[in-house]
């Protein structure tokens, strides 16, 4: 996706050539599911270097649950397939795995079905879409561009479709926070804005004026912990899920501050 563009280009074939880079002859290429046109550079390269590229197939997999406990679902030959994390982008994700996993058994390395399984079962990802509490829940997502915050989105109506959410969030100034704004808008009911701990990051009182001016209930903080105490209190007493989104930046000050607040 278009992120980084600075360094790396400002259009996806760019991006992908030199994501692509890092292919070298010798290894194998098992890709995610990505447009077409990056897909089609990184399959040019993969055969410039004599290499084998595969693709993860989205026709192939296919979600059969989606809870805020993890989801189950098929992909190619295999059923039933559970991972505990709970974002609909996780399956997808996980597709590539097992992709990755039955190229390595061809290039000859044991691994038994019931490794792969259970590998998946026991998995965690800090930062994406992690649950820090149920009741009311709430949950860290690392989201900062706009492919992330779409995939953010998706996940947060399939989760909770007849409900709209407490947001906290800090951003980058060099990032889209407009994009995100507009994506996220219409599920959010009030937002608790908050400097990350970057010398890139944008102001508080900043970003909340921008989300009012999108007509959006905002207020800045001076501090993570003291938006993490109105949010989550809000968050209680509504019975709303809060979401923390906008920057990696924000992981260990939003996770101590919400230790913080839920050990008073």
């Amino acid at each position: 996706a278009l992120d980084h563009t600075a360094y790396l280009g400002d259009t996806v074939e760019a991006i992908a050539a030199e994501k692509a880079g890092i292919l070298k002859r010798g290894s194998s290429a098992v890709c995610g599911m990505m447009e077409d046109a990056a897909a089609h550079v990184i399959a040019e390269v993969a055969t410039s270097a004599d290499i084998y590229c595969g693709f993860a197939d989205p026709a192939a997999l296919k979600v059969l649950s989606l809870t805020p406990h993890g989801c189950r679902f098929s992909y190619r030959r295999r059923h039933r397939v559970r991972i505990p994390l709970a974002a609909a982008y996780q399956p997808r994700n996980a597709a590539l795995v097992l992709d990755a996993c039955d190229e390595l058994r061809r290039r000859g390395l044991r691994l038994s079905e019931r490794s792969i399984r259970r590998g998946l079962r026991r998995v965690s990802w800090p930062g994406r879409f992690e649950y820090l509490s149920h009741s009311p829940d709430v949950v860290f997502d690392g989201s900062h561009n706009p492919q992330g915050i779409a995939a953010a989105a998706e996940s947060i109506a399939a989760l909770y479709p007849d409900k709209r959410i407490l947001l906290l969030t800090g951003v980058m100034r060099d990032k889209d926070y407009r994009g995100m704004i507009e994506t996220l808008r219409p599920l959010t009911d009030r937002v608790f804005c908050v400097r990350p701990d970057n010398p890139r990051a944008m102001e508080a009182d900043a970003l909340a004026d921008e989300w009012r001016t999108a007509d959006v209930e905002a207020c800045g903080y001076l501090t993570v912990e003291e938006a993490m105490k109105d949010a989550y209190r809000t968050a209680a007493e509504r019975k709303m899920p809060l979401f923390i989104l906008g920057s990696l930046y924000l992981y260990r000050e939003a996770v101590d501050a919400f230790r913080a607040v839920t050990t008073l």
